[in-house]
């Protein structure tokens, strides 16, 4: 090239750019207005359906509901979000706020923001809504929906109830239930429990509405407070089993004692039998090795097992109320050097610290009470097994200065008789239990080396399932001044034999008997530098490897991003790959629909609809289409190498 052809290409852009920027107009500080984000989406369970709100940079929300096979058919309703769909796919709920200059004025004159609950047809189009929203859900069979308000603002009583709406999605009706504190389904949604506060505690109780027959029956009443609804199906996942369960309810009741700090509680268990209720009563008193000076609190909620033999719920420890002078304010904070966390510790731990209760559990089947939790081993996780779980003894390493870690050693913990074994020591990071609770992951770090071990709770056995592999699973890239993470869990597999992990590019399954490690990605990711990772689309508690697997793919240097799908043994094949960067795929529940955000430097992240397959990319949002009046950038890949060679 020569240099008039040089002269004449830059007099050709000169001349060009004038007409560029009388069409595209620089972006300031007092357009960004303009811009929106997307938010509180949500799918219907069929996938027809997706719901999303439209919030402008300093605004307000706006709600739309729109029919993803029919883009004409699309609701919009100005100050909305939080949609839900009922399980039917036919309604959807979602609350209304004011706007933000109304409820600025509100709160200037010191009066409640309440806002509003509104239910939408989507078949007809027909709207019903409810002042004063506190709360608001579907039941399970998409036959009623039920709105708990809030006071008006000039109720100034002292009871906490207020009104609870059960409309009949089927007729219409609504039933008013008056001083309603709490409510709850059962997950297969016979029956709706819940808690009334009224004034001067007439008709405080726990009631049962039969949701079929409409009929309501008291359970307990008592002039006293009531609180924790837990039906025994809270924690079942597998709807093949919900039929079976739902038919017992535990909660709270209580006495305020105005010369002691805590509630006196105990625990009411009633189970339906042949249409009655039966009850048996927890209570500190009657149980013979209760810990002396320990009350049951309201600060931890009742907790079922997946076997419904046992309820787990948190012990505190009693105090007698001092009456302080209307003029006393605490002014000093008192320290020690020797105290077992450094004052600043004790300063962001402390509203834990008031919040922290022992774990205890009550034996049902067998009437006896275990206090699971001490001063020892404090902290205990809840897992689904029904006789083993994991606590953590923190104290030997509690003078330590850990950033971002937490020392512990490791005991499982039997919930018959609270005996303990120690099986690991000075474990600074877990991956937590399998989805039955009989298994736990843990990395331990010796000297240059870290494995990744799996203790089995039952045969109190503790395995090295990463020795075989020939790989690490440890984050040596980590930055900070602690013992490096793994590169966390994908996920526990379906046969009950496996734990999938994820190392620094592939999916490695290694067997829990320690005998074999399969890398289920091929060595594809290692190959080719493309960081895979499991994507659990329909929630499930297991991985079934029998079925195809989606996995979420970035290429660590092309920085490229997609998804693949994995069959155990073969290759990861490519569904999509490109050079722009998808958010984490929302599925519908009972359809292969999925929808996600598609964005680039240049593009904004709406949202786009496809399905499993990934073949069509339909646009579902246009959230900013004003972008394109103002000058853009553009991108550009670039590889370069810093002062240290990387």
């Amino acid at each position: 090239m020569n240099i008039r052809t040089t002269l004449l290409g830059i007099l050709g852009v000169l001349l060009c750019t004038p007409v560029f920027a009388q069409t595209k107009q620089p972006l300031t500080v007092a357009d960004y207005h303009r811009w929106s984000g997307v938010y509180n989406t949500e799918v219907s369970d069929d996938g027809m359906w997706f719901a999303y709100s439209l919030r402008p940079n300093g605004g307000d929300d706006t709600l739309f509901v729109q029919h993803l096979n029919d883009e004409g058919t699309v609701y919009e309703i100005p100050n909305a979000s939080n949609p839900v769909f009922s399980e039917d796919n036919n309604w959807v709920a979602y609350r209304i706020s004011p706007d933000e200059e109304s409820a600025k004025k509100l709160r200037k004159s010191k009066k409640p923001v309440h806002r509003k609950a509104e239910l939408l047809n989507l078949k007809s189009g027909e709207k019903v809504q409810v002042e004063r929203m506190q709360a608001m859900a579907f039941d399970q069979r998409s036959a009623y929906w039920v709105v708990h308000r809030n006071k008006p603002g000039n109720d100034k009583s002292k009871h906490k109830g207020s009104d609870l709406l059960v409309r009949n999605l089927n007729t219409g009706s609504v039933l008013n239930i008056g001083n309603v504190t709490e409510f709850s389904f059962n997950k297969k949604a016979s029956h709706l429990a819940y808690v009334v506060d009224a004034d001067n505690k007439s008709g405080n109780g726990v009631y049962v509405m039969h949701t079929e027959q409409g009929s309501i029956q008291p359970v307990e009443t008592d002039s006293a407070h009531y609180h924790m609804l837990a039906w025994d199906d809270v924690v079942e996942d597998d709807e093949t089993r919900w039929e079976e369960k739902g038919n017992v309810l535990a909660f709270m009741k209580g006495e305020k004692v105005d010369s002691l700090i805590h509630m006196q509680n105990e625990i009411v268990v009633f189970e339906q039998k042949k249409g009655a209720w039966v009850s048996e009563t927890i209570e500190s008193t009657s149980i013979g090795n209760f810990p002396e000076g320990m009350v049951i609190s309201e600060k931890r909620p009742i907790r079922w097992s997946a076997d419904g033999s046992h309820v787990m719920f948190g012990l505190d420890e009693q105090e007698e109320k001092v009456e302080l002078s209307k003029d006393t304010v605490a002014n000093l904070d008192v320290w020690h050097w020797n105290d077992d966390r450094i004052q600043s510790v004790q300063m962001r731990q402390a509203r834990n610290d008031k919040r922290f209760t022992h774990m205890a559990v009550y034996h049902l089947d067998k009437n006896t009470f275990v206090q699971i939790a001490d001063e020892s081993v404090k902290n205990v996780w809840a897992s689904d097994h029904n006789r083993y779980t994991v606590g953590r003894d923190r104290t030997p390493y509690i003078n330590d200065v850990n950033w971002g870690v937490d020392p512990s050693d490791l005991y499982r913990i039997d919930l018959t008789n609270n005996e303990r074994v120690r099986f690991a020591e000075n474990i600074k990071r877990w991956l937590g239990f399998s989805p039955d609770g009989r298994y736990f992951l843990y990395q331990k770090v010796e000297g240059d080396g870290a494995d990744l071990l799996v203790y089995d709770l039952e045969k109190n056995k503790q395995t090295n399932v990463s020795e075989v592999a020939p790989v690490a699973f440890i984050n040596n890239e980590h930055i900070y001044p602690h013992e490096n993470p793994t590169f966390g869990l994908a996920g526990w597999t379906k046969d009950g034999k496996h734990v999938i992990v994820n190392q620094k590019y592939d999916l490695w399954m290694l067997a829990l008997d320690g005998s074999d490690a399969v890398n289920i990605t091929q060595g594809m990711g290692e190959e080719q530098e493309i960081i895979f990772r499991y994507l659990n689309l329909d929630g499930e508690d297991y991985i079934d490897t029998k079925k195809t697997m989606m996995v979420s793919a970035f290429g660590k240097w092309t920085k490229k991003d997609g998804f693949f799908r994995v069959d155990l043994g073969k290759k990861p094949k490519e569904l999509v790959f490109d050079d722009v960067s998808y958010g984490r795929p929302i599925k519908a529940e009972d359809a292969g629909r999925l929808v996600m955000t598609r964005q680039t430097f240049e593009d904004f992240p709406d949202y786009y609809s496809t399905n499993t397959s990934f073949r069509n990319m339909n646009k579902v949002t246009d959230a900013n289409p004003q972008q394109s009046e103002y000058a853009w950038g553009t991108r550009k890949l670039l590889t370069f190498e810093n002062g240290r060679g990387q």
